[in-house]
């Protein structure tokens, strides 16, 4: 934005703009993200290397189904619609389209700034040059998106480039447009009139279409049956589990592979084993002990071996286990689908819940419960590392 902003265009060629001030603000504004940049730049990544192209497309995290589903068949919704790779030019409220008309309106506005567009619109004489300012946005962020497909994932996701600034110059261009076509229509329904008054059929029609426009803006999240704005926030459905483990102290860790352990750090403030949210693969150093970790409660919570579970317990000094009210059952798995990405893991747990075999988990249930709601069940660990061998199951 600020390259751009400091050049100027004559005859079709980009120069350096001819204002002083506007070359030393660009240049001081470049130095300043350079000099805050530089200690990212140099420093240690503590979090290992960053996953390649070819090693991503070999995992099953960046697959359709996976976690984060990178890779999409569909060429289509890969480059337009894709959450992680696409431009993602959302149109909602559909009135943001009429910010696709100001290219074309400004277009037809004369050198000398007046419309050239007849009485039609005559208010877009009136758009300044300080609009360049949407078409700068536009240009660096489909560039940065586009270069951040080129040299994946070394600028992290290209959608992240362009999915908040194209919804913010549709909402200014939609605005525009509009203002221009709510003047464009009191100006039509004046005409004919000496005195410049509104003649009364075409008042009539004039503020008919108005109020319509208007009654589409205010109404629209009220009719939106998908919730507008969506602002992406996470409603918490167990209270009783919060409260509970809000109690316990600071250092609690809690074990669970089911999706309400996303929630406990932000409700509870206390720490979970592992958690769908929390495993993002971009980072190996980070990601393949989380994965790990994944895997050996998968390993351990249908285990039908007390041996396995205890293990398990102590190697990571799990103080709590959280479990869904269906978590031993086969088709829970197909509530839990980021789950399928850990194989063979939770096929074998699928294969032991098949064949009747008792995960030693669910025969200690019973023992071990300290909180049984309706949707979860809250498990003591160090009543699980108590049980003796002569207690195997």
């Amino acid at each position: 934005m600020l390259i751009l902003h400091g050049l100027e265009w004559q005859r079709g060629c980009p120069r350096l703009s001819c204002q002083p001030v506007m070359r030393w603000l660009c240049g001081a504004g470049i130095g300043v993200i350079c000099l805050l940049l530089l200690p990212q730049v140099l420093a240690t990544n503590p979090f290992g290397p960053l996953v390649t192209v070819a090693e991503a497309k070999q995992m099953p995290e960046f697959l359709p189904g996976g976690r984060t589903v990178l890779f999409i068949p569909d060429t289509w919704r890969f480059w337009m619609a894709g959450n992680r790779t696409g431009l993602r030019l959302a149109l909602t409220p559909p009135l943001l389209g009429a910010g696709l008309l100001l290219p074309l309106l400004i277009w037809r506005r004369s050198p000398e700034g007046h419309s050239s567009t007849g009485h039609r619109f005559p208010l877009v004489a009136a758009i300044t040059d300080a609009v360049n300012i949407l078409w700068q946005l536009c240009l660096s962020s489909v560039g940065l998106f586009l270069l951040a497909h080129a040299l994946l994932f070394k600028l992290y996701l290209p959608s992240r480039y362009t999915v908040h600034s194209l919804r913010m110059i549709l909402a200014i261009a939609a605005g525009v447009v509009l203002t221009l076509f709510l003047d464009a229509v009191w100006g039509w329904a004046a005409t004919r009139s000496g005195a410049g008054t509104l003649t009364p059929r075409r008042q009539i029609l004039a503020l008919g279409l108005a109020t319509v426009l208007g009654m589409l803006l205010v109404l629209f999240p009220l009719v939106w049956g998908r919730g507008f704005p969506n602002v992406g926030y996470v409603t918490g459905t167990a209270p009783e589990v919060y409260e509970f483990f809000a109690q316990q102290p600071r250092d609690t860790l809690v074990a669970s592979i089911s999706s309400e352990a996303n929630n406990l750090p932000g409700f509870t403030q206390r720490s979970t084993l592992v958690g769908q949210e929390y495993a993002i693969p971009y980072h190996l150093g980070y990601y393949h002990p989380l994965r790990q970790r994944i895997l050996d409660t998968i390993r351990a919570q249908y285990s039908p071996s007390l041996s396995v579970l205890q293990g398990f317990i102590h190697q990571y000094g799990v103080d709590w286990w959280l479990l869904d009210k269906a978590a031993f059952q086969v088709p829970y798995f197909a509530q839990e689908p980021w789950l399928q990405q850990f194989q063979p893991f939770t096929q074998d747990a699928k294969t032991l819940l098949e064949q009747g075999k008792v995960p030693a988990l669910a025969e200690a249930m019973e023992r071990c419960t300290v909180l049984d709601s309706e949707q979860f069940t809250v498990v003591r660990a160090d009543c699980l590392s108590r049980l003796g061998s002569e207690s195997s199951f």
